[in-house]
C-alpha cells in the first residue's frame, strides 16, 4: 500500500444523525470496508473506527490514528496497563533505536531516563518518535488535557 495507505485519498460514504456521523469507503488494492464513527457526547468527542475483511483470511494491519490536538505541556496520553512496549517505527534522535525495536514503554529512552512519554514534553526537549503498540486488548485510548481538566 502506498504511504499512508490508500483511505485518505478516497471518495467517502457518508450518514448523519443527532450528534453522529458515520463514513466508510472500501479499500483497492486488499478487499475491506473501513469505517470511521464521530459522536459528540457534550464537551466530548468519541471517534471509533472499524476494519473489516471482505475475504475469508483474516486482514493483518497497523492502524495509526493522529487526530489533530492541541496539545501542550503536561497533557497526557491515556493508555491501557497492558502497553508496557512499542514498536519504534521513526525518531528524531537516531540513538533510540531502528524500524521495529521494541522499546519500554512510557520510558522508550531507557529505564534511566526521567522522561516519561504518558506526558506531553516541553518543546524544548526538541524529541519526537513515532511508535505503535501491539498490546492493545480492546483497542481503546484516550488523551487528558491537564490546563482544561477535560479527557
Amino acid at each position: 500500500l502506498p504511504d499512508h495507505g490508500e483511505l485518505w485519498s478516497k471518495a467517502w460514504k457518508y450518514e448523519k444523525h443527532a450528534n453522529t456521523i458515520s463514513l466508510w469507503t472500501h479499500g483497492d488494492q486488499l478487499n475491506y470496508r473501513f469505517a470511521k464513527h464521530i459522536e459528540l457526547d457534550g464537551p466530548k468527542i468519541h471517534i471509533t473506527y472499524e476494519l473489516e475483511s471482505l475475504e475469508e483470511v483474516p486482514f493483518e494491519y497497523i492502524w495509526s490514528a493522529h487526530p489533530l490536538l492541541d496539545i501542550a505541556e503536561g497533557d497526557q496520553l491515556l493508555l491501557p496497563d497492558e502497553i508496557s512496549e512499542v514498536l519504534l517505527n521513526w525518531a528524531s534522535d537516531p540513538n533510540v533505536g531502528d524500524l521495529g525495536d521494541r522499546l519500554t514503554w512510557p520510558r522508550i529512552l531507557g529505564n534511566n531516563s526521567n522522561i516519561d512519554f504518558n506526558y506531553v514534553q516541553n518543546k524544548s526537549s526538541e524529541f519526537a518518535a513515532k511508535v505503535f503498540t501491539d498490546r492493545m486488548r480492546n483497542g481503546k485510548a484516550g488523551f487528558y488535557k491537564q490546563h482544561t481538566d477535560e479527557t
